[in-house]
């Protein structure tokens, strides 16, 4: 009998310790769908997650000069805006790597926090498929379906500069534009040309911007498509600290205006769950939350009440078996 009961024990403490190893293992996975052989996918950890609310990590340190909130991304448009923005602080950093070989890739041992998730263009015959930049909360969202949309072989390309707050602006601002992690110039805006530039290119291009730090203030990059052209709107907003109360905002017009040849880019039809993430494509995400100023609780607690009861219940047949054993 004692011989049956040492492997019963035996036995149980061997599915204990499986039962940990998976319930680890099955948590820190993110899975993303809807890619295609050699598609490059690249993985930043923005902000870490802790009972504040999220902060940013070293490698994101310079993005405090953003006028981005992270824990008040409440809205499609803050989180779509935010992604943007952080795309170019990017261009500068390594990521986490992935060359799919599928129709999906997974990225494991993540932590809590959030990750931005950036997608080279993808071309496939005539076609090239460009990807939103996407900002997901882990795990809450530990699943992604991708869409994609098609572009012709002349892309148009414009950037603006929207001012909120204060009234007394500076004759020009630098911003750095990047095709992937190359810096392929900087641009100089002037006040004298509303802060604006246009141009257009027959390559394909995966472009972000990043402007130079402007004392006073904190930008935001937002993208939007018009007229068969893709616009980047940075916007500058007073620092409260510095904030003028009767301060008045002017508005941005576009300039050096580019030829008028026409291009026929056509956007596929697109869906998403809440919140709805879209302007060059859409993310498809499973239970993506709304973020708050105080961290998200992770997690599974009904899982994690019924894995305490079962440890409990092991620990103690284990105590009584081995204390039957001793008599």
């Amino acid at each position: 009998m004692k011989k049956y009961l040492k492997f019963a024990c035996c036995l149980l403490s061997l599915l204990l310790v499986l039962n940990v190893k998976c319930t680890y293992a099955s948590g820190d996975i993110l899975k993303i769908n809807g890619t295609k052989n050699g598609m490059q996918l690249h993985l930043y950890k923005v902000a870490n997650q802790g009972d504040e609310g999220y902060t940013y990590t070293d490698m994101f340190s310079d993005a405090k000069s953003t006028s981005i909130d992270l824990n008040h991304l409440e809205t499609s448009e803050n989180i779509e805006a935010a992604a943007e923005t952080l795309k170019g602080f990017a261009a500068t950093k390594t990521g986490s790597d992935l060359t799919a070989n599928g129709d999906s890739v997974s990225y494991s041992s993540l932590t809590n926090g959030l990750y931005l998730i950036l997608i080279d263009n993808y071309k496939s015959g005539d076609t090239t498929y460009n990807y939103l930049p996407l900002l997901i909360q882990f795990p809450e969202t530990s699943e992604i379906n991708l869409t994609k949309y098609s572009t012709s072989v002349l892309h148009k390309y414009s950037l603006v500069k929207h001012w909120s707050g204060g009234n007394n602006y500076p004759s020009s601002i630098q911003v750095d534009l990047y095709n992937g992690n190359t810096l392929e110039k900087t641009l100089t805006l002037t006040k004298e040309n509303n802060y604006a530039y246009s141009w257009e290119t027959t390559q394909d291009k995966n472009y972000s911007i990043k402007e130079h730090q402007v004392k006073g203030y904190s930008s935001s990059v937002a993208v939007s498509e018009d007229h068969g052209g893709e616009s980047f709107v940075l916007t500058n907003t007073k620092n409260p600290s510095t904030m003028n109360t009767n301060n008045t905002v002017p508005s941005a017009k576009e300039s050096n205006g580019s030829s008028s040849t026409k291009t026929g880019n056509t956007k596929t039809s697109q869906t998403a769950t809440k919140p709805t993430i879209s302007t060059k494509a859409e993310a498809s995400q499973k239970n993506v939350p709304s973020y708050s100023s105080k961290a998200v609780k992770t997690g599974d607690e009904t899982k994690v009440a019924l894995m305490i009861t079962a440890f409990a219940i092991a620990g103690l047949a284990l105590i009584l078996i081995g204390r039957f054993l001793k008599n």
